[in-house]
């Protein structure tokens, strides 16, 4: 650029420029990521966290859910499963099964002669 002309540059990665007077980046806010160069923060996705200043989503782990706009993982509830990546909600374990703990991926099957209804803990 000529002698005291300014180049415009991109907003950096985990920020957003509102506008294009934006003069200081706009920190990304949790439930939200921020690629590099955007204007506003796109919405975090079910199945997927943004924590604060996040550049882009993470997929959620077997064992926990992640609902729309989520910061962080939230473990599976006992009663429930979480098998998959990107859970969007928990999954109630099914008739015969039970799981008493949380966090965890997949239901315990019921010892023969038993039974247990949907979403048992135990």
């Amino acid at each position: 650029p000529a002698e005291g002309k300014v180049r415009c540059t991109l907003c950096p990665i985990g920020t957003h420029c509102p506008s294009n007077t934006t003069m200081e980046p706009v920190k990304c806010e949790g439930g939200y990521f921020c690629p590099k160069g955007i204007a506003e923060p796109i919405p975090c996705k079910c199945g997927f966290k943004c924590p604060v200043n996040a550049p882009y989503q993470s997929a959620c782990v077997a064992g926990y859910f992640c609902p729309a706009l989520s910061t962080n993982l939230t473990p599976c509830p006992p009663g429930h499963r979480c098998p998959d990546r990107e859970m969007c909600a928990p999954a109630p374990c099914p008739a015969g099964t039970y799981q008493e703990l949380g966090g965890q991926a997949a239901c315990v099957d019921c010892p023969p002669g038993t039974k247990s209804p949907a979403a048992a803990t135990s």
